[in-house]
């Protein structure tokens, strides 16, 4: 399987991930740094745009350690307990993208890439940093998504400022049942999608949204 190349500089460049996919599958992982940050609905998200682009049968999403994937309906979303993460992908290795929620302690280096969910309400933050004072101090150079976030830019740069990281994304509170710009735009930044990209009826997706 051939990932992506992790980032190791806080304000880095994103490097693009549209040539791993073209090589081989693409494993990206989620995981959810304070309590409930929404890791389940953004991968169904992101896979229902992905999926326009990449074909329904070559975007997977795979929790793991629950179920609650099967809310959604999809077969192409799966759980699997972690002793079973390897026969999972060697059972989807025809897909172009995986999409991994990864719930609690599980390991991630089958990940290529990785993204941190973040949802910054106070009671939130407040949680997750008296579980663990250096918990954003781990996240330097990752890619930290603000996620069900209502901050304004200098919010964003406030909140940057105090855990001395750097966000990825600033993700506003979406309809999971409505195609979003956002999410486009989203998967653009991350170098899945580019502005000339079709759907599988020809028409370009970026800036087309309909439900």
């Amino acid at each position: 399987m051939a990932g992506m190349e992790n980032s190791t500089e806080t304000g880095a460049s994103v490097a693009t991930v549209t040539t791993k996919v073209e090589n081989g599958t693409t494993v990206i992982g989620v995981r959810n740094v304070t309590e409930h940050a929404g890791a389940t609905t953004f991968i169904y998200m992101l896979k229902k745009e992905l999926a326009i682009v990449y074909g329904q049968d070559n975007v997977i999403a795979i929790e793991i350690d629950k179920n609650d994937f099967q809310l959604f309906n999809d077969k192409h979303m799966v759980s699997c307990k972690q002793s079973e993460i390897k026969n999972m992908f060697q059972k989807y290795s025809n897909a172009t993208i995986i999409l991994v929620d990864l719930n609690g302690n599980v390991e991630d280096a089958f990940c290529g890439e990785v993204l941190y969910l973040v949802e910054p309400s106070t009671l939130r933050l407040n949680k997750v940093v008296r579980r663990n004072r250096n918990c954003f101090s781990k996240l330097v150079g990752k890619k930290v998504i603000l996620n069900q976030s209502l901050l304004l830019n200098n919010d964003v740069f406030d909140f940057e400022s105090e855990a001395g990281i750097k966000v990825f994304y600033n993700l506003p509170p979406l309809d999971e049942r409505k195609r979003n710009a956002i999410i486009n735009d989203f998967l653009t930044k991350l170098g899945l999608f580019n502005k000339s990209v079709k759907n599988n009826s020809g028409n370009k997706i970026f800036g087309l949204f309909r439900r």
